[in-house]
């Protein structure tokens, strides 16, 4: 990236904000005022949880922002560059480090791991999830790729991010992995899924339910199934099922848990609640709260 006056790798000159960017590469400037992800920061710009890992050529050159019009301390937060990679010492704001602190997730204090960013620990820069996503090919146009991200966020677990043998309506009712509280939603049947964890043997599966906005109590005239996708077929089979024999559906206090043994050849998964009368609900994971 070369500019004739203000050069950086996300913008030549900021005055609003940009948050949880990064920029590599190389930058240059005829004017000298370049910085590896900001040129300048005026008095409205802020630079927050980002970073900067390209080379900066200019005789005014900053490893992350060239040049400050604003407070330091208030124009850039939790934000950095590797002072190796960009031959830059000094910035006009951020935080300097060495290559290999820069491919740490402890030096990324109060970034979002969880479901925003991503980091093969000592091998390489933090990415964004969305980013290394391969997602349904029918995916709407304006899904934002934070839902994506929160549905693929631990990966590592399942060994892919490759969600394209998916259909979109299926991948919004596979549950992949959630850690966060009351996370999926059967339209306005009161269900809630508490949790929902994928162990090497057993699949635990944590329902809540609200009759006219009260916990239930008591059990409930249905019983918990897990469905696994057919990659070959590409259709959802019952996988896993409470039996007949089993203790019924009960909820104590409005939860109810059940522990099912995992099924070998199935990377997708989610819960469906069937009712006596037939039929079953499965469980949709909902957009998460920006």
């Amino acid at each position: 990236m070369t500019g004739a006056e203000f050069a950086g790798g996300l913008v030549g000159r900021l005055e609003g904000t940009i948050a949880n960017s990064y920029a590599v590469g190389h930058i240059s400037s005829a004017s000298g005022l370049a910085g590896g992800a900001v040129g300048a920061v005026g008095w409205n710009g802020r630079l927050l949880r980002s970073y900067a890992a390209a080379t900066v050529a200019g005789g005014a050159g900053g490893g992350l922002v060239g040049q400050n019009d604003f407070i330091a301390e208030r124009a850039s937060e939790a934000s950095f560059w590797d002072m190796q990679a960009s031959g830059c010492e000094a910035s006009a704001c951020g935080e300097g480090k060495s290559t290999a602190d820069m491919r740490l997730r402890t030096t990324f204090t109060g970034w979002d791991f969880s479901t925003v960013w991503g980091i093969d620990e000592g091998v390489g820069y933090p990415f964004l999830w969305f980013t290394h996503l391969s997602l349904p090919v029918d995916t709407p146009s304006g899904c934002a790729p934070e839902y994506a991200a929160w549905a693929a966020a631990h990966t590592n677990i399942w060994g892919t991010a490759d969600f394209s043998v998916l259909p979109w309506a299926d991948f919004s009712t596979a549950w992949l992995l959630d850690e966060r509280p009351a996370a999926g939603f059967a339209g306005s049947a009161g269900f809630a899924v508490s949790r929902f964890e994928l162990g090497d043997e057993e699949i635990l599966v944590e329902l809540a339910l609200t009759v006219g906005g009260a916990a239930k109590q008591g059990p409930l005239n249905g019983w918990l199934a897990v469905e696994g996708l057919n990659e070959l077929g590409g259709t959802w089979e019952t996988v896993a099922a409470q039996q007949p024999s089993d203790v019924p559906l009960s909820f104590m206090s409005g939860s109810a848990s059940v522990v099912f043994a995992r099924p070998a050849g199935f990377r997708f998964f989610r819960p469906v609640v069937r009712m006596s009368g037939g039929g079953g609900t499965a469980l949709r994971a909902p957009a998460p709260t920006p």
